[in-house]
């Protein structure tokens, strides 16, 4: 098993989300997260609801960044 914390491969992406689109994968790459940050935004993802859409304020970072990209928000936070 690969550390959490190593950045992450298409295949990493693939596996822990499902088959996505290139445009997505390319996206969640570009923001440099690591398997342990796909995680848990995926883990937001998967128990979406209206309450935590409300609570996505607690989302931060590169976590944010990947959670909007898998909900198809293409205005997520700029880091730079």
């Amino acid at each position: 098993m690969k550390p959490l914390s190593q950045r992450l491969t298409s295949e990493d992406i693939v596996e822990t989300v499902g088959r996505i689109d290139n445009a997505s994968i390319a996206a969640i790459l570009e923001t440099g997260a690591s398997r342990e940050e796909l995680l848990q935004a995926f883990a937001w993802f998967s128990q979406e609801s209206n309450t935590m859409g409300e609570a996505r304020h607690a989302l931060s970072g590169r976590v944010e960044q990947v959670y909007c990209i898998l909900i198809g928000d293409s205005e997520f936070p700029d880091p730079r």
